[in-house]
């Protein structure tokens, strides 16, 4: 249950959004993030077996959050730096689960390798469109790497820091409200998780992502530098994002902070 997307790279720990935990006030989301839902597909479809269970009858786990961790330098405000924070569980997923799999952090230099347009993956339940309703399936979007440069130019009014990573901006594709947290996966690892944007597939504003790869150290810090080398867990196959329609050429207003609802919503 809660407003927001989140990645988990090893049983006990996931990353998501730190606006997803302080986004107008410190902490004022918390309470609304009481619940991991792992392995969400089709959360509010009932079993076609069982109809007492969700995700239409998909494998899930719903596991207590234990600990919210803010990264410290982020500020409750839409386009805020160090927008990433920690999730940890009050128990690991179980080894049972068919088909769970972590997802592999970057290693150092990954985003410097990537060339322009370089193609990443976002998965939520956010707004289909600008303004729309949001996605009762999981949705899988291609988006093309931006480098910091042409970000920084695209979104000089609100700005870019460095601790942040762009993809999309084609007018076309793009994460929206709803899918805060989630991943920007590229080459089967969480580049980023999903931070900001004006509006929602808006022609030449790319997406903004919380970089995985600059804040390496401070996660290690909690989670133990523990290597996890998962090649055949690439989560493809998801059905394809509904494309969200481009918006007209008017003048930036302020940026959104990309929070509605996603998975964290039980059904």
């Amino acid at each position: 249950r809660g407003p927001c997307g989140a990645t988990m790279i090893s049983p006990r720990w996931a990353v998501t959004a730190a606006h997803c935990i302080s986004n107008n006030s410190k902490n004022d989301m918390v309470r609304r993030m009481d619940y991991l839902y792992v392995g969400a597909w089709k959360p509010w479809t009932p079993s076609p077996i069982d109809s007492t269970l969700g995700n239409a009858g998909h494998p899930y786990q719903v596991i207590k959050i234990k600990s919210h961790i803010e990264h410290p330098a982020h500020v409750a405000r839409a386009g805020s730096a160090h927008d990433i924070a920690l999730l940890e569980l009050e128990e690991d997923v179980s080894p049972y689960f068919p088909g769970f799999c972590p997802m592999d952090l970057p290693a150092r230099g990954d985003e410097a390798n990537l060339a322009n347009n370089y193609p990443g993956y976002a998965y939520g339940f956010g707004d289909t469109s600008y303004g729309g309703l949001n996605s009762k399936t999981l949705k899988e979007v291609q988006l093309g790497y931006v480098n910091h440069n042409m970000c920084s130019r695209a979104m000089s009014q609100w700005g870019v820091s460095d601790d942040m990573v762009c993809f999309g901006g084609n007018g076309r594709d793009d994460a929206c409200s709803g899918d805060s947290g989630g991943p920007i996966i590229v080459n089967d690892k969480i580049v980023g998780a999903v931070s900001w944007g004006y509006r929602c597939a808006s022609n030449g504003y790319p997406g903004v992502f919380a970089s995985v790869e600059d804040h390496l150290d401070w996660i290690y810090s909690y989670t133990g530098k523990v290597p996890l080398k998962n090649p055949s867990c690439y989560p493809g196959g998801m059905p394809q994002q509904q494309r969200a329609e481009p918006e007209d050429d008017s003048q930036p207003e302020e940026p959104v902070a990309q929070s509605s609802y996603s998975h964290y919503h039980l059904p």
